[in-house]
């Protein structure tokens, strides 16, 4: 198997390593998540179906594995020149829920008391968000500005 990081990683030109897939990796991945037991799942950058992936969409096999519902988003918008390259085009972020459907916004959070008793707390999260913001402090602004 090729070396997942390291010098060897980038052979042979200088990010190499980014066109190859690791479906080890994404099962790795996936039984850690399932492990946790989630209710709701976020995803940044995940690959839904480039050459990259070997066409899977990372987004769809997690939420399966999960039993989950997924919805996902490409990060780039419609009118972006990064809708032209082949694998960045299918970059994404996504969400995923035991809730039924997609587009279901209201989740219910119980947390155990903090002094020890049974009692808990809920709280109630409408509308859940996933942000993934800008490296760049002028465009991250920006976003933050939006949202």
């Amino acid at each position: 198997m090729p070396p997942e990081t390291g010098p060897a990683f980038h052979l042979p030109v200088p990010g190499a390593g980014y066109l190859r897939s690791s479906r080890q990796v994404l099962s790795q991945i996936t039984e850690f998540i399932k492990r946790q037991d989630p209710d709701v799942v976020g995803l940044i950058e995940v690959d839904t179906g480039s050459i990259r992936t070997g066409m899977v969409n990372q987004a769809d096999f997690i939420a399966r594995s999960l039993g989950h519902y997924s919805t996902f988003e490409c990060k780039y918008g419609v009118s972006s020149v990064n809708q032209l390259v082949p694998i960045v085009r299918k970059q994404a972020n996504a969400f995923s829920s035991r809730a039924a459907g997609p587009g279901r916004t209201l989740f219910i959070i119980s947390i155990p008391g903090s002094n020890g008793s049974s009692s808990s707390w809920s709280w109630t999260i409408s509308p859940s968000f996933l942000v993934h913001l800008s490296l760049k402090f002028r465009h991250r602004q920006y976003q933050l500005r939006y949202l």
